[in-house]
């Protein structure tokens, strides 16, 4: 989706008040009439406190100071259900490589992470959403020469946040072509303290903008949105139900092996997941050269924006989204072009990238409100 828009530029004036000294005058014989005075404007609010990943208020045992945990997260039908993604406060679901989605699940408080796994190498396009926030990253690899092991080390991860091979082997878990690994909040510290690791950072700011904890849900201006199916790859298609009582969107997956769909469970508790937040996005995909040997790496191009879909309470509105370099942020803009930040309601978020020729399809879902059969469609039973 290509989208062209001029930025308004955004002026502040501010007026000066002076304050003048001097002598009293002598008291008048008669008082002049009384002049009302001007209102004067209501104090400015204190900014709320907020927790960073999802914008709730501040609980007392919120891990001020502390630098969020990301965990790599295996996401082929043999290796579900995966264990703590329930737990995560942001799910980020991409092609990986050869068309297969891996997870990146992000958690506040890494001292406290449930049994998470399982546990995968990383990739690019996943690190370059988790650099700007110099979070914790816990992965299995990847190999020497690989963009995503180049861009940890471009970026100092290496020896200050990188935790790879922090884990260890699943012992009620085995097959599926690889070795299945949990990590867990206990092993994380243990590495962290090991390492000499500082886990010392102050968020300023949440990682999106959020409305107020303190004010009723968002309704999204560009219509209703209770059922919403993304393909991201011909055999990884997740799908939402909004759940109007709760508040929230459950997640299920298309199964390869069987044919239908699931819910997507946590193998910790057999819950199945949701989120208040749904976010897709819309970037180009291409294959790293030189990579078809491990079914081609994924590469995505974030410096350009491009167009993306926020989902809540039942609702969507179309809006832009920017990052530029790995180390920048991820924002989310209104589609008017005037650079205004978009907020996500507070909670949990499930984020997709995915290329963007799929965007035209997946906003005719939307605007019919049919997201079709979500067990239909191109079948790769080999995965």
């Amino acid at each position: 989706m290509k989208k062209l828009f001029s930025i308004l530029t955004l002026v502040l004036i501010t007026a000066s008040l002076v304050a003048c000294g001097g002598d009293l005058p002598p008291e008048p014989e008669t008082l002049p009439p009384a002049v009302a005075s001007e209102p004067q404007p209501e104090p400015e609010p204190e900014p709320l406190e907020v927790a960073y990943l999802t914008g709730a208020e501040k609980t007392a045992d919120y891990p001020e100071g502390q630098r969020i945990a990301a965990v790599m997260v295996g996401n082929t039908p043999g290796a579900r259900p995966a264990a703590g993604i329930g737990d995560a406060k942001i799910l980020i679901e991409i092609d990986a490589n050869a068309k297969i989605t891996r997870f990146l699940a992000l958690y506040e408080d890494y001292k406290n992470m449930p049994r998470v796994g399982s546990v995968r190498s990383a990739r690019d396009p996943f690190v370059q959403l988790l650099i700007p926030t110099y979070g914790f990253f816990v992965h299995e690899g990847p190999g020497e020469q690989q963009p995503a092991r180049t861009m940890l080390q471009q970026y100092d991860y290496y020896n200050n946040y990188d935790l790879d091979n922090v884990r260890y082997k699943a012992n009620d878990r085995t097959g599926n072509g690889f070795t299945f690994f949990y990590t867990d909040g206990e092993t994380v510290a243990n590495a962290v303290e090991k390492k000499g690791y500082d886990d010392f950072r102050a968020y300023n700011s949440p990682i999106f903008s959020f409305s107020p904890y303190n004010e009723p849900r968002r309704e999204l201006p560009d219509g209703a949105a209770t059922e919403v199916a993304i393909t991201l790859t011909p055999s990884f298609r997740t799908s939402f139900a909004f759940n109007a009582e709760a508040g929230n969107y459950a997640m299920s997956q298309f199964n390869s092996y069987t044919g239908g769909v699931e819910p997507t469970v946590d193998a910790n508790n057999n819950e199945q997941l949701a989120f208040e937040n749904v976010l897709v996005i819309f970037a180009p995909f291409d294959v790293w050269p030189g990579t078809q040997g491990e079914g081609g790496l994924t590469r995505v191009d974030f410096t350009q924006g491009g167009g993306a879909f926020l989902i809540s309470n039942g609702s969507y509105q179309r809006v832009i989204w920017r990052k530029g370099g790995p180390d920048q942020p991820l924002r989310l803009e209104n589609i008017d072009g005037s650079g205004e930040a978009v907020a996500l309601n507070v909670g949990k978020t499930y984020i997709a990238v995915v290329d963007d020729t799929r965007a035209e399809a997946f906003y005719e879902q939307l605007q019919t409100g049919n997201a079709g059969d979500h067990a239909t469609g191109e079948v790769n039973t080999g995965l």
